[in-house]
């Protein structure tokens, strides 16, 4: 069995999408052949949201290095509440370029040397972001010429939400990491478009491998009976900024009195911007918002819902495929996608056969479906998803697709 060492930021009890996917890949790589040691900073010492259902995924035999961090978050909170955003952004992106956990890697460094000394390491696997992740990968193959594979879970340079405030100093460090990884992974096809058309990089030296659903989330929850007074809704995921329900709330306000039936849940928070819409258009009967929960209790309410919603507020979201979708798939729910028609989403549900997709510019439209559920003019026992599409979402799959990459890669470093 071969040696991979994961460099991540992120591992639980850190929560969130971005730690499900590489925990689903160190659950599965074993089967593949790969044995997974981990690197990363010690969560207690970070400041980030906390889910400790995860910790059962972990397999308590792997080998799991944590290290010393020092991390700022906790002076960007004190930041925040004096309304001091500008000088976050600074030091996040100036100061601490590329990002402030960059202060990380003088620890990680240490850790890595120990490593690499002590472990027979076959290939190393960072995935970001934070982008400055990478910045290990870059030290390792340059002192120690070990193959490595960069796994870029948003865009870095060409981030549609939050884009950088250097794009040139940015691009300049993703191309040096480009040139210097062995293969780079990216989760949606519109990212690795958009790589190959603004980067000097190979079409072979790129995959995509997208983000997925773990079958065995849903097993507590597949024989559960939910008896609903009203039609669910459901929202899984904090909204921030641009990605936010203006499309569906300023929708919901042309039939308020006509969709008593029904209610809106929205998992994990809304905005300012979006509770503003709530309370000047009394939308507050229709809609409940419940903080930021467990992943183990996000699935149950996945199962417990009659229809799953997605929303992407802004047409440059196009590329963007939020790991949540793959979640809202498994759970075998039809999908209300309020997305950018032609991008890298709504090309999902449709393949999928798994929702219906409206631009989230038509606000009529929305407003009609959202209408016709309440008047229960749909059939939900016609949903048919597209069961050998639904598939290639499985994180097992994925995770073999992963190790398939790793093979080639340890493959043409050897010869």
């Amino acid at each position: 069995m071969k040696t991979v060492l994961i460099i991540t930021y992120l591992f639980p009890p850190s929560g969130g999408p971005g730690v499900q996917r590489t925990l689903k890949f160190i659950k599965y790589l074993s089967t593949y052949g790969y044995k997974p040691i981990v690197l990363t900073p010690n969560a207690k010492l970070i400041r980030y949201i906390k889910d400790y259902s995860l910790v059962k995924d972990i397999d308590p035999n792997l080998k799991l290095y944590k290290t010393l961090i020092l991390d700022i978050n906790w002076i960007f909170k004190i930041l925040y509440g004096l309304k001091l955003n500008f000088l976050v952004r600074y030091i996040d992106e100036t100061l601490m370029f590329p990002d402030f956990r960059r202060q990380w890697i003088p620890f990680a460094k240490k850790a890595l040397k120990k490593i690499i000394r002590s472990e027979n390491i076959d290939i190393v696997y960072s995935t970001s972001p934070p982008h400055s992740t990478h910045i290990l990968t870059h030290w390792i193959k340059k002192k120690y010429n070990i193959p490595v594979v960069m796994d870029f879970r948003d865009l870095f340079t060409l981030n549609p939400i939050k884009k950088p405030s250097n794009i040139k100093r940015n691009y300049k460090l993703e191309n040096k990491f480009q040139k210097i990884s062995n293969f780079i992974i990216v989760n949606t096809p519109m990212a690795k478009e958009l790589y190959l058309k603004y980067f000097d990089i190979s079409a072979s030296k790129i995959e995509v491998i997208t983000n997925g659903y773990d079958k065995s989330d849903f097993i507590k929850t597949e024989t559960c009976e939910y008896k609903n007074k009203k039609l669910i809704i459901t929202h899984i995921g904090r909204l921030y900024g641009d990605y936010n329900a203006v499309p569906i709330l300023n929708a919901l306000s042309k039939i308020r009195d006509k969709i008593k039936n029904i209610e809106i849940r929205f998992i994990g928070g809304l905005t300012h911007q979006d509770k503003s819409i709530i309370k000047n258009n009394k939308l507050e009967h229709i809609i409940k918002i419940i903080d930021y929960c467990p992943h183990d209790k996000a699935m149950r309410f996945n199962k417990e819902s009659d229809y799953l919603l997605l929303l992407l507020s802004q047409e440059h979201f196009a590329p963007w495929i939020p790991g949540k979708v793959f979640e809202y798939i498994g759970a075998n729910k039809r999908i209300i996608a309020i997305v950018p028609k032609d991008g890298s989403c709504a090309e999902l549900i449709k393949t999928t056969n798994t929702g219906i997709v409206v631009s989230p510019s038509k606000v009529d439209q929305i407003a009609e479906y959202i209408l016709n559920i309440a008047q229960n003019k749909f059939n939900l026992a016609e949903f048919k998803p597209n069961q050998a599409e639904v598939a290639k979402y499985d994180r097992k799959y994925l995770t073999m697709k992963l190790a398939q990459v790793f093979d080639i890669v340890i493959k043409t470093h050897l010869v």
